[in-house]
């Protein structure tokens, strides 16, 4: 069998294309997202609700859980609604640039999917759970 053939200059800048490191839609969204008042409207909401977390596979989740997710959901939409409104972008700008961004680069995509999706928000909760335990353990290390 011969060797898959290499893709062209052309074909490796145009696949990269698709991916967006930057743009002007998720530069200003990352932005926007780091701005204290964000931060810590999500930070708060964190600290409201640092008894969810993920569960064993399969495990029931109580109720709370749910309405937490609706609540997160609710909070980042307004972010998001007052991001469009001061920066003049629609939905559509933000779902096109999300949906090229590569993963993982982008804490603002992070903080989008975690209000769309429940197994992402449940994620995003236990990360959150373990800076807050990290920074606990820090601080009674300082202590002692």
């Amino acid at each position: 069998m011969p060797p898959a053939a290499l893709p062209s200059a052309a074909e490796a800048d145009a696949e990269a294309e698709k991916i967006l490191v930057h743009s002007p839609v998720l530069d200003r969204l990352e932005e926007f997202f780091s701005d204290p008042s964000v931060t810590s409207a999500i930070n708060d909401f964190c600290c409201a609700h640092a008894s969810v977390t993920p569960l064993a596979e399969g495990a029931e989740h109580p109720l709370e859980y749910h309405t937490a997710f609706l609540e997160y959901a609710k909070l980042i939409e307004e972010q998001v609604a007052a991001f469009m409104a001061e920066h003049g972008f629609s939905e559509e700008d933000i779902v096109i640039a999300a949906l090229h961004a590569p993963p993982g680069v982008h804490t603002c995509i992070d903080y989008l999917l975690a209000s769309t999706e429940y197994t992402a928000f449940l994620q995003l909760m236990g990360q959150f759970n373990s800076l807050a335990d990290a920074v606990d353990d820090t601080n009674d290390y300082k202590d002692s």
